[in-house]
């Protein structure tokens, strides 16, 4: 196939230099030209061209010659039989792909395509698809998807809730492998704190860690790190890290950890304990560690590690469902219970402001739509922060500009019938369960530039249904 690179580079510059002191002939030579690269499946941008048609097709009289009017008709870009790139139409099962008769591209819904010549494509939202698989979902390494850690050098360590296992990369996510944790529970929480990547498990009496100082390479012994009074969930560990101090909270607990590094641990005490139903919630910023607790009205805040704690009103009342992250400066907090539903954010840890009203309009009207069925997780990922609601993901780098983000594969086929996306750094799992309930499932992983797609097709769940001989397609060219 040939590289056509050069004459879309030339067409597009001739295009771009196109005004109203152009010459209608040369408006009508590049409109023809511009038709027939199209036809080659070369995609340019028409905006200026196609402002300088209208210019000449406002201009012409009544004694225009025929053969300027057929010029003109001849340029004009549209989309064959009224049919737009993007349509999704039922045709008679036909392969994957296959062109139509007037040489319109269609590819099943439900696959992937590769990107290269198809930028017209590209340019539908609902094409592109994002995340390339870099780890298949493997029986050895079955779990939960829980809590990613990165060092920001290339090293990534992942908590799958399994018995013998995490997930470790040391290229930035472009490949992934199982390195042993040496605990004998499941570990669940990780954290990158002093050069050390720290992996934690609990039992009802101790809360254990072990850490690696190879970049997760491979974890040393696990120490028993504190003591616990009776933690009811069992594996309800979890940690945050500011790469400079990390803290480890327990579910039915006050008791809890702060580090400095994998060798470096102080006792600290809570408050008062966290729920003993719930998963707790943490996160850290600056220095500014919260601690949320789910179907609680308060929440606990330390700047000093926590050597001293304040307690505060929960920004999102006692529900349920509640998520915190921390991305773009600032802390961001979401809960959903029956008809109430809130989303703020904060960049002290204490002041929280509504902004709700600045998601896309339809996220929100879908949030409030759903109620009780309604569940909003947000991540920080490389970038900025990932917003999602059923399933449905915003990228967003300042809260003002969102982005839907529509991955290559459903949380279900990256990890079971019943997962949900974990999202952090630049990876993509699934394996996480609304309920909180541990195991079950097989964690495959996409990486993701949230910058670029990786392919186009239309994602459902796998290849689309064929019945009585039709299948679902989209126009991809």
């Amino acid at each position: 196939m040939l590289d056509l690179a050069n004459t879309k580079n030339q067409l597009q510059t001739r295009i771009n230099a196109l005004n109203n002191a152009s010459s209608e002939l040369a408006i009508l030579n590049l409109a023809i030209a511009a038709k027939k690269a199209e036809a080659a499946g070369i995609y340019l941008t028409r905006t200026t061209l196609d402002t300088q048609i209208q210019r000449v097709n406002d201009a012409f009289g009544v004694g225009t010659d025929i053969e300027y009017i057929i010029a003109l008709a001849a340029g004009v870009g549209v989309d064959g039989a009224d049919v737009p790139i993007g349509t999704i139409k039922k045709f008679a099962f036909a392969g994957d792909k296959f062109f139509d008769p007037i040489g319109q591209e269609w590819l099943m819904v439900g696959l992937l395509h590769s990107k290269a010549g198809y930028e017209k494509a590209l340019s539908q939202v609902n094409l592109r698809s994002f995340g390339r698989q870099v780890y298949t979902a493997q029986t050895a390494t079955a779990g939960m998807t829980t809590q990613g850690a990165t060092d920001g050098l290339g090293n990534i360590v992942i908590a799958i809730s399994n018995a013998n296992f995490v997930l470790v990369s040391n290229d930035n996510g472009e490949t992934i492998r199982a390195v042993p944790h040496n605990h004998a529970a499941k570990v669940v929480s990780v954290v990158y704190v002093g050069g050390h990547f720290v992996l934690a498990s609990n039992d009802a009496n101790t809360l254990k860690t072990s850490y690696s100082t190879n970049g997760g390479a491979e974890f040393g012994a696990t120490v028993n790190a504190r003591g616990l009074s009776g933690a009811a969930a069992i594996d309800s560990v979890r940690g945050a890290s500011d790469g400079t101090t990390a803290m480890f909270i327990v579910g039915n607990e006050s008791a809890c950890l702060a580090l400095t590094s994998g060798s470096a641990r102080t006792a600290r005490t809570l408050p008062a304990a966290m729920p003993a139903s719930y998963i707790p919630l943490i996160d850290v910023m600056a220095g500014i560690f919260i601690i949320g607790r789910k179907n609680n009205n308060t929440y606990f805040r330390t700047a000093d590690g926590g050597a001293n704690f304040t307690t505060h009103p929960n920004p999102v009342g006692s529900v349920i469902s509640m998520e915190i992250a921390v991305a773009n400066g600032r802390f961001y907090w979401s809960g959903s219970s029956g008809s109430d539903y809130y989303f703020k954010n904060s960049v002290n840890g204490i002041d929280w402001v509504d902004v709700m009203p600045q998601l896309p309009e339809p996220f929100k009207s879908y949030f409030r739509s759903v109620f009780a069925g309604a569940y909003i997780r947000q991540f920080k990922v490389n970038g900025g922060l990932l917003v999602i609601l059923k399933g449905i993901p915003y990228f967003t780098t300042d809260f003002v500009n969102f982005k839907q983000i529509n991955f290559s594969r459903s949380a279900g086929e990256l990890g079971g019938s019943v997962s949900h996306y974990y999202c952090f750094h630049n990876l993509v799992l699934g394996g996480f369960s609304l309920n909180e309930s541990q195991g079950n499932s097989n964690t495959s992983v996409l990486k993701v530039d949230y910058t670029a797609p990786d392919y186009i097709g239309i994602h459902s769940e796998g290849v689309s249904t064929i019945s009585d001989g039709q299948a679902d397609y989209v126009r991809i060219k």
